[in-house]
């Protein structure tokens, strides 16, 4: 992300490509971990397909804070 981009720059950005990088994908899903929402209510409110997020989450082998391994 660039340094100057707020997040609703970055979200539309993200929206409107077809492919997104790992550091695209690991910031959208840091935004999530902050936001609280479940991921389907994330995505959806940000205009993402959910299983865009799911297919990146199990890809980084993401975890957030305090989820069981």
């Amino acid at each position: 992300m660039k340094e100057d981009e707020t997040n609703d720059e970055v979200w539309t950005r993200l929206v409107e490509r077809r492919h997104w990088s790992a550091r695209d994908a690991k910031w959208a899903l840091e935004q999530w971990a902050v936001g609280g929402d479940g991921l389907s209510k994330f995505a959806r409110g940000h205009g993402i397909n959910p299983n865009r997020l799911h297919r990146w989450r199990a890809r980084l082998g993401w975890r957030q804070a305090g989820e069981g391994a």
